[in-house]
């Protein structure tokens, strides 16, 4: 009969997850890089549609829809790099959030040019769209810093 394994030898909760392997390590960085790019990008729409008519007119909102395209390609790359890398539930979970919302949000841009209710739910859509991409963020460093931990 074996001996039961030493304290030493049985993983604790607390210890640092495994080094990822260096094939992963590119996309671990560009995870990082591209979730700050986001939460930049939906910062800036929200810039860009608040000084649309003052400023620079209809090529503000026309710039405002094409950011807001790219900020849902943006999401779906994110997303299968977030997959890929394993970050987690709590991640992928408010990535999925983002991807509908950001999908209601383009519709509702589009059919808001049009319908002032339609226009009337974009812009609370866009504040619930900025404080998920910020809880994803906070969500990203954590998950990042507990990796830099495992590296030490």
């Amino acid at each position: 009969m074996a001996a039961p394994p030493e304290p030493h030898d049985v993983p604790g909760p607390l210890e640092p997850p495994e080094k990822p392997p260096e094939s992963r390590a590119g996309l671990l960085l560009t995870d990082r890089m591209l979730t700050i790019f986001i939460s930049l990008l939906v910062l800036t729409q929200a810039a860009l549609a608040g000084h649309s008519r003052r400023l620079g007119g209809s090529i503000n909102i026309e710039i405002h829809g094409m950011v807001g395209n790219g900020v849902f390609t943006l999401l779906i790359v994110s997303a299968v790099i977030a997959t890929v890398t394993r970050a987690g539930t709590a991640r992928l979970a408010t990535l999925a959030a983002l991807i509908v919302l950001a999908t209601a949000q383009i519709g509702l841009g589009y059919v808001g040019r049009t319908s002032t209710e339609a226009a009337g739910w974009h812009v609370p859509l866009g504040v619930a769209i900025f404080g998920l991409t910020i809880y994803n963020l906070v969500l990203n460093r954590a998950q990042h810093a507990r990796r830099d931990l495992g590296d030490s």
